[in-house]
């Protein structure tokens, strides 16, 4: 039977010792020897998607506790993530510094974490596993405290404290901690919405109504340990009927005498009709007293005898409850044990629906990762054609079955981590399969559920634009497939690309691709004059407050085929979800709780908060920088600049040459048997100063040569160069390819939202003291407002030699400028003998012919000092000139 998996040896949960928080080990074990403690008085110290910590006191000492909101329930029903689907959200019912009633049970293990705070923000992170964000959050915070994480809460409330007997009765409705609860939940959308009412406010003080409501552990009050891995079954398949419903825990099933009588369950174990229970589910809208069901049975201890469920009555639990039909075995994956180890990683290229139009497979392409670097696998793989099937990968740890919609989990541009294996013969393009993947960079452990406590999947569901609960729904099977969830008339596509604005006006285009049904893969364009977001029309929104790359939208596709690939503009397109028109821009009156909810997360993830959303969609919203949709990120080096034409922009053009990198290709713009992947080593890209970003800022206005010195390292993302872009614009290279969409210097890509980590870090500081430049004299760069440099001032690539040490300058040259103890003599001066040297063999050379000349200038020292002279004397026989004109009427004089 396909119930939670059974093993003679336990495989309990262990304290997340040496994980990351990006794929934490499972939830630590409860020390059930020690008492449960509470109640007690606790205040928040921070609160996360996947962490709550507080403190409280006990026996004189302050202690630590945490609770993970995906394990909560409101009312001992409803998961806290499926209200709090962001963490804004959570902010508002969890607050820092609020103080509330919590029952206690310690850890068997402890752990420390450094709780960092500047102003409102607060970071939480282990020393051992933070990334380089949360070291910079860090080491600029104003406070640090270590604390000792040794407890878990299993029940935290405000006001009437809910009993055990209570939430094991499934008769007793909580309707105070309902309405309290409902309460909270209006509070919280009206402070989001910025719509509390003064006299709202004045009347809820009069009235001074308590606050009265309570979230639970998924493990109880009183917890136990729940193992992955069950004891072997004793009995399977046993007629039972649900006799108790023990909120959100599980309950207690009659499975008659002679099988053991009534034994306990824990949600967990629940299966219907072949699906695994979710975290996020409601019990008791599955779990009905006297419903028949099936059920496994296993002892309630181990071999060494350690229980799983204490002070129950007798010596079996169940293992697993059917609800339904029991489901067909399903063998374990036969490359179970290379889940995890050192693979391959691809890109997917494309998505292969069945029949029913639901996605099972795909094409990828086989990318650089560090068994290749490693020499562990053959560089020649790169670009090499891969197909996969859903029923191979895994998701955060679990398995994807047969009713998953891959569409949902992957796009084209998602990586999947993956053991190989050569095939006999090619199918079609492919001449490698996936035997087994995983979908995450770090594959954690197998199981049958998602956790909540993982970092790594809220980041996740946020990169996505999927909540945490729709995710768990979407990989435990329990979505229809996504080309169920269009209409006759509406497909389902994401947004594709954005035009730029014209005119000084917004960005208001875009185009879409449809991902699935029977016009999957076509392009359509769309106008914001015929879009909308959660009923609200965005005739007016600037778009680059509203789409990220790859959003998903629903699009009127009826008159699609009248015209060509491309060209058909939607006539009605919904962002996010489908949603009924609203007259009413204030969503506490035109929406329902269940759209707020979802609008507040959208919200979040779009990194806009509403008291701002609000001028975006009457028009009135500050203008956004266009940064164009992501493509794939090569490191390179600035080799030169154009030749500057006038004095007043200085360098605002020049050439990149990239690294060691590879760029994926189009499937389409290639012929059978070619790789997906382009080798870009000294590959050459042109680029224009419009789309080059310096620590967040964009530096259209300004001449590069202040802050970009020779073989200055880059990021940079860029396209091949057409036909029609060599008509549009006459001045690109002929001998270079390719051109430059976005480049930055900088901790990260630009965003143009208030979060871009660009803009907070402090790096910049250091970066552009090496460049001779503080902050103030930078923002008047950035604005245009700093005088260009000269032609003279600058080498043969036209770079710009500080008069200081930066990076870029030369040791020798710095030597010369530090003995002549004049570092304000003109650059030409600073070569010292060199130009002697070079001036000597000049003067002595016979002509152009001369072969002293073809070996004169040996390094780029010697090049650097010759253009000098050049440009010194070029410029002095200008003068001359001009003076001879003035002085005697034209021509030479004075010895010409």
């Amino acid at each position: 039977m396909n119930g939670p998996a059974t093993s003679t040896e336990p495989t309990d949960p262990a304290p997340p010792q040496k994980s990351t928080q990006e794929e934490p080990e499972l939830p630590p074990l409860y020390d059930l020897s020690q008492p449960l403690v509470g109640p007690v008085t606790a205040t928040i110290l921070a609160t996360f998607q996947h962490a709550v910590y507080l403190s409280f006191n006990h026996a004189d000492k302050l202690e630590t506790a945490v609770l993970c909101p995906g394990r909560m329930y409101i009312s001992g029903s409803t998961n806290l993530l499926s209200f709090a689907k962001s963490r804004e959200v959570l902010r508002q019912v969890l607050k820092e510094k609020m103080e509330v009633e919590v029952m206690v049970q310690p850890f068997t293990t402890t752990w420390e974490v450094m709780v960092c705070t500047s102003g409102e923000e607060v970071v939480v992170v282990r020393q051992e596993a933070k990334t380089e964000v949360e070291a910079r959050l860090a080491n600029k915070a104003d406070s640090t405290v270590t604390k000792t994480v040794g407890w878990g809460v299993t029940l935290l409330y405000k006001g009437e404290e809910p009993t055990m007997q209570q939430l094991n009765t499934a008769g007793h409705k909580f309707k105070e901690q309902h309405e309290g609860w409902n309460r909270v939940s209006g509070r919280v959308h009206g402070e989001l919405f910025g719509e509390i009412k003064e006299e709202v406010k004045e009347t809820e003080e009069e009235e001074k109504v308590e606050d009265n409501w309570f979230l639970v552990h998924v493990d109880g009050i009183k917890p136990s340990n729940i193992p992955q891995i069950y004891p072997p079954n004793v009995k399977s398949g046993i007629k039972g009927v649900i006799k108790e419903i023990h909120r959100p825990f599980g309950g207690l099933v009659d499975v008659g005498s002679r099988n053991g009588g009534l034994i306990k369950f824990h949600r967990s174990v629940l299966v219907e009709e072949g699906i695994r229970f979710g975290v996020t589910e409601v019990l008791e809208e599955k779990v009905i007293l006297g419903r028949s069901v099936l059920v496994d049975i296993s002892e309630n201890s181990f071999e060494e005898g350690k229980e799983i469920f204490t002070g129950i009555k007798g010596s079996k639990i169940a293992s697993a409850v059917y609800i339904g039909d029991v489901p067909e075995a399903v063998e374990e994956h036969p490359e179970i044990k290379s889940h995890g180890q050192v693979g391959h990683k691809i890109r997917v290229v494309e998505l292969y629906p069945d029949s029913n139009g639901k996605v099972v497979s795909g094409l990828g392409t086989i990318q650089v990762s560090q068994i290749i670097r490693s020499g562990g696998a053959a560089s020649s793989m790169v670009g090499e054609w891969v197909t996969f099937s859903g029923a191979d990968l895994f998701f955060h740890g679990v398995r994807l079955g047969e009713r998953v919609d891959l569409s949902y989990l992957l796009g084209v541009g998602d990586e999947i981590h993956c053991q190989l294996k050569m095939l006999d013969t090619k199918l079609g393009r492919a001449q490698f399969v996936v035997k087994i993947g995983w979908l995450s960079r770090l594959s954690g452990s197998v199981r049958g559920h998602l956790l909540p406590e993982c970092v790594g999947l809220h980041k996740w569901c946020e990169r996505k634009g999927v909540d945490w609960a729709t995710v768990e729904r979407v990989v435990l099977g329990k979505v229809d497939s996504k080309t169920d969830s269009a209409t006759e008339h509406l497909a389902v596509g994401t947004v594709y690309d954005l035009e730029p604005a014209e005119n000084n006006e917004t960005v208001s285009k875009g185009l879409i691709k449809i991902e699935v049904g029977p016009h999957k893969g076509k392009m359509v364009r769309f106008n914001r004059s015929k879009a909308s977001l959660f009923g609200l029309s965005l005739e007016k929104a600037d778009l680059l407050y509203v789409v990220r790359p790859h959003d998903q939208v629903f699009c009127e596709v009826s008159g699609i085929g009248d015209y060509p690939s491309g060209q058909y503009v939607s006539q009605k397109v919904h962002f996010h979800q489908i949603s009924q028109e609203k007259t009413d821009s204030n969503p506490l009156e035109c929406m329902t709780i269940e759209e707020r909810t979802d609008f507040l997360f959208w919200l979040s993830i779009h990194n806009n908060k509403f008291k701002d959303f609000k001028y975006v969609l009457t028009g009135k919203s500050t203008s956004r920088y266009f940064i164009p949709f992501p493509r794939d990120p090569l490191p390179g080096r600035v080799v030169c600049f154009d030749p500057v034409r006038t004095n007043k922009y200085g360098c605002t053009s020049g050439t990149i040459m990239l690294e060691a990198s590879s760029l994926n290709l189009e499937v389409e713009d290639l012929a059978e048997g070619q790789i997906g992947v382009k080798d870009m080593k000294d590959v050459k890209v042109t680029f224009h100063r419009a789309c080059f970003w310096v620590y967040g800022r964009k530096m259209a206005k300004a001449d590069l040569s202040y802050v970009v010195q020779p073989h200055q390292r880059v990021m940079v993302e860029c396209r091949k160069i057409t036909a029609d872009d060599r008509k549009l614009h006459s001045s690109l290279p002929l001998d270079i390819d390719y051109r430059a969409t976005v480049i930055w210097i900088g901790p990260s890509r630009p965003r143009n939202d208030r979060e871009d980590p660009n803009r907070n870090d402090t790096g910049i500081f250091q970066w552009l003291g090496k460049r001779g430049l503080n902050i103030a004299q930078f923002t008047k760069l950035v604005e245009g407002r700093l005088p260009p440099h000269s032609p003279h001032e600058l080498d043969h690539n036209n770079f710009f030699l500080p008069m200081v040490r930066g990076e870029g300058a030369s040791q020798t040259s710095m030597d010369l400028i530090s003995r002549s103890g004049q570092p304000e003599l003109m650059p030409v001066l600073r070569h010292g003998p060199v130009i002697a040297h070079i001036l000597d063999t000049a003067i002595a050379s016979q002509g152009p012919a001369d072969p002293r000349l073809f070996s004169l200038l040996e390094n780029d020292e010697m090049a650097q000092a010759a253009h000098h002279v050049s440009e010194a004397l070029r410029y002095s026989i200008q003068y001359y000139k001009e003076a001879s004109a003035n002085l005697r009427g034209g021509g030479f004089g004075m010895g010409y």
